[in-house]
């Protein structure tokens, strides 16, 4: 028995990773360079109306809240993001392929009213406080599950019950086209660093350290450069300390973009803790800038 679950894993494991990767970026967007796998679902309980990537989808099956309980369509929300999901009657068992945007593939199985979960073969994780008293439910022959279980399948997951529940396969939401926040700009291609030119503005300065503002018209970053060797041996670095989008030309991995309404913001970033690093200015109502750098969040009206 033991010898055929690993040969199902295998076997999922190969063909998640030959499945073809779903195009969800609009024709305005396909100048970003995106990440294979790298998907954010936004849904809420009693509409089929979701966000796949920032994109408007239709489900089948509508999230729903009972006894206090979210519960998910768990086929419809994994095959969205290229997952596999086999349902084995006889010990109403379910494996569940995923894989995230850094090609990590998750394997787990669960059990149809019971809170076993194993993953990776043969690991059970406990039953704690956050999960116990939940199990997935069949409903007119849906398999649901609570939302709790999707952290387990290999989701991000962020919850704000009645209102909206975020899903991502994301492992680094600081990352717009080529740039990511906290890289070296000096490791970039040669193509990427002649893009940017300075603009003659200082984001922040402290004696020997500042930050200086470059931009290719479309994205300004901000780099981190020391004015004088903080010490011997010092090797020169221009971090990207801060990543700002001036038009919709870019748009962030979960899809939000310069232009779109801050209802669209509120349901791609509700209440996730990644909000601690986002910044977007906006102007009747409208997205009129989007910042990416390491700070609280707020709303410039």
């Amino acid at each position: 028995m033991k010898l055929n679950k690993k040969i199902m894993n295998i076997l999922f494991i190969l063909l998640l990773t030959g499945l073809q990767v779903i195009d969800v970026q609009p024709a305005e967007a396909k100048d970003q360079a995106s990440t294979v796998n790298s998907f954010c679902i936004s849904l809420k309980p009693d509409s089929k109306d979701i966000l796949l990537n920032g994109e408007p989808r239709t489900i089948e099956n509508a999230p729903f809240i009972q006894d206090g309980i979210v519960y998910v369509p768990l086929r419809e929300t994994v095959e969205l993001v290229n997952g596999m999901v086999t349902y084995f009657s006889k010990d109403k068992r379910i494996m569940i392929a995923l894989k995230n945007d850094a090609n990590h593939v998750y394997i787990t199985e669960i059990w149809v009213g019971d809170t076993r979960i194993r993953r990776d073969i043969d690991y059970e994780p406990p039953v704690d406080n956050e999960r116990k008293n939940k199990v997935p439910i069949a409903k007119d022959g849906v398999v649901f599950v609570p939302v709790e279980y999707l952290k387990y399948i290999g989701f991000g997951t962020n919850i704000n019950p009645g209102e909206r529940i975020i899903l991502t396969t994301i492992t680094n939401d600081f990352k717009i086209d080529d740039f990511v926040l906290g890289q070296d700009f000096n490791l970039l291609s040669d193509d990427a660093k002649n893009r940017f030119k300075p603009t003659g503005k200082i984001d922040y300065e402290d004696n020997n350290y500042k930050e200086e503002v470059y931009s290719d018209g479309d994205i300004e970053i901000s780099l981190g450069i020391y004015k004088k060797p903080p010490y011997d041996g010092w090797q020169e670095t221009r971090k990207i300390r801060k990543i700002v989008l001036l038009n919709d030309k870019y748009q962030t991995l979960r899809g939000l973009k310069v232009g779109d309404s801050v209802e669209k913001y509120m349901d791609l970033y509700d209440g996730d803790s990644l909000m601690n690093h986002f910044c977007v200015e906006t102007s009747d109502g409208r997205i009129s800038k989007i910042i990416i750098k390491g700070n609280s969040i707020r709303i410039i009206m």
